[in-house]
């Protein structure tokens, strides 16, 4: 269990798309201030169904965006990373 498994909580029993809340309706949930560490654990929202749409220091507020079974299943796919011409080029020719 995560610390922020009572806000992923909290955000599913609300349902809404998107639900915007303030760093303030965070803390009040999570019981301590959001924090920087919050961007590591942000992943385990998908198994509620949601991801985090934005975050807005200057309003001090993050979004939550809902997502269907499709769009859960292509975030969580691991993604494939496409060879840039630059790293082709750099990488040593086979003989």
């Amino acid at each position: 269990m995560s610390k922020y498994d009572p806000l992923w909580k909290y955000i599913k029993k609300r349902g809404e798309d998107p639900l915007k809340l303030t760093y303030a309706e965070i803390e009040k949930v999570t019981k301590f201030p959001l924090d920087h560490i919050f961007l590591v654990f942000k992943k385990e929202l998908l198994d509620y169904g949601y991801c985090v749409g934005k975050i807005s220091v200057k309003e001090k507020s993050v979004t939550f965006d809902k997502l269907t079974p499709e769009e859960i299943k292509a975030k969580k796919s691991p993604k494939k990373r496409k060879r840039t011409v630059a790293a082709a080029e750099k990488e040593p020719k086979k003989a």
